[in-house]
């Protein structure tokens, strides 16, 4: 019964059945994205003050973003624990910076526990942590091929791992000062010309500090230093003022 009737037919509202149409209507296609019904959901449970529905609304609308949500799940309705915990790797492993990964998530004890029972993400997860790049890149062509298929990840799996290539591409190179495109093929699993192909590709786009010696195939790390760049833009930013500071004067002058 729509919940509008209830005063209709001499029954009080219950915001817990609100809340619970609400939160069925966000499991449907059609109002997966729908902002109003967050927005009434999130007008129901400020009616409601239960820590419970707080935690749902925290689940429904930051969807897997905090790994520390992990050991309050309790919204089965939506998904099972371990398809919870497979997003919480995911997006945690593009979103954590690498000592943040190691705490949140590879100590947790609550992932580790799940990840027993799911050793195909658990070797996504330590294949990148443990700089096992090959076994990593075979990892995310698995993950890429899930994705597609998934409601939540198919309108973003391309960005996904493209950025986790990134990821995994910075996280070698930050290693070295240069090391040659074989090194990294063979490191990835992949052709020297694949290698060369996507390291070229992120280089243009602003995405990898690096540069390809490509008579000698050798990748020359240019990591950016802060300091420097503040000088640069110092003096850049000056020349600009005194060029303004002398046209000034001219005008006054005449």
């Amino acid at each position: 019964m729509p919940l509008e009737n209830l005063e209709e037919e001499g029954l009080p509202k219950n915001p817990n059945l609100r809340i619970a149409q609400l939160k069925f209507s966000l499991t449907l296609n059609d109002h997966r994205q729908d902002a109003k019904v967050r927005s009434e959901l999130m007008d129901a449970i400020k009616l409601n003050s239960e820590f419970i529905h707080s935690h749902m609304l925290l689940v429904y609308l930051r969807l897997f973003l905090k790994a520390v949500l992990v050991s309050t799940f309790t919204s089965y309705e939506l998904m099972d624990y371990k398809t919870f915990v497979t997003y919480t790797v995911y997006v945690c492993m593009i979103a954590l910076k690498r000592p943040d990964l190691r705490e949140k998530v590879i100590k947790g004890a609550e992932i580790l526990e799940v990840l027993h029972s799911l050793p195909a993400v658990r070797q996504y997860l330590f294949s990148l942590y443990e700089c096992r790049y090959s076994v990593f890149f075979q990892s995310l062509a698995r993950v890429e091929q899930e994705m597609k298929q998934d409601w939540l990840f198919a309108p973003h799996y391309r960005y996904y791992v493209r950025e986790m290539r990134i990821l995994a591409y910075s996280q070698l190179l930050e290693s070295y000062r240069s090391l040659t495109l074989g090194y990294m093929a063979e490191a990835f699993g992949v052709s020297t010309e694949f290698i060369d192909q996507e390291l070229s590709r992120f280089i243009a786009a602003g995405r990898l500090h690096c540069k390809i010696d490509k008579v000698n195939e050798i990748v020359e790390t240019n990591r950016p230093d802060s300091k420097n760049w503040q000088y640069q833009e110092t003096i850049k930013k000056g020349d600009l003022l005194l060029n303004r500071v002398q046209k000034l004067s001219r005008v006054i002058n005449m």
